[in-house]
């Protein structure tokens, strides 16, 4: 079951398509793992402010916060964006 929390956000300096590990509630926001556990799936949304993607994913917390992606909407024509170097905002959405 995906549980919907409002104001997370946290961010993010993964690259690629992998998973993205991060690194902890932007200013104002609460963290990923102060409302999930480790295995909750999610709805998420990504973006560097130019290219984004929007899907569900899987919380994972072993040591890094993580999030797996698997993406529905994205400006990689709906799949995995390659995202580049630099700062992203990873956050739960409808």
């Amino acid at each position: 079951m995906i549980v919907l929390s409002d104001r997370i956000k946290e961010t993010s300096h993964s690259v690629g398509t992998a998973t993205f590990v991060l690194e902890g509630a932007a200013p104002g926001f609460s963290a990923f793992g102060d409302f999930y556990s480790t295995g909750a799936v999610v709805y998420y949304a990504i973006t560097d402010g130019s290219d984004y993607e929007v899907g569900s994913g899987q919380y994972i917390s072993d040591g890094t916060n993580k999030i797996t992606r698997f993406p529905f909407d994205s400006s990689d024509s709906d799949g995995l964006v390659t995202f580049g170097a630099g700062l992203k905002e990873v956050f739960v959405t409808y």
